[in-house]
């Protein structure tokens, strides 16, 4: 059947340029280039999940409520390249996976 994404919705976010390795939503090992920062009414965010920054898209590999799930302060998504996007105004967007 394949993923789903629901209705994307822009988000204001920190974006802070990475490099390193971790294991994808499917266990597989991915390069992440990116660490995002949202605020908790934006969360959660499922891996899996696309996000569009300037044109480039990506996909979130992990993402962690910071301190925990209960109480978050904010979310930080760790992110995979995707690709490019054709223009549309350089925002970020979010489309979650459901």
């Amino acid at each position: 059947m394949g993923s789903h994404f629901g209705e994307g919705r822009v988000v204001k976010a920190s974006v802070q340029n990475i490099d390193s390795l971790s294991m994808d939503w499917k266990d597989e090992e991915v390069s992440v280039k990116q660490m995002i920062i949202i605020r908790p009414e934006d969360g959660p965010v499922k891996a899996g999940s696309r996000l569009s920054i300037h044109n480039e898209s990506f996909r979130v590999v992990k993402a962690f409520p910071i301190p925990d799930e209960r109480h978050p302060s904010h979310y930080e998504l760790m992110l995979m390249s995707w690709g490019y996007e054709p223009e549309s105004g350089g925002s970020s967007s979010v489309a979650s996976s459901s």
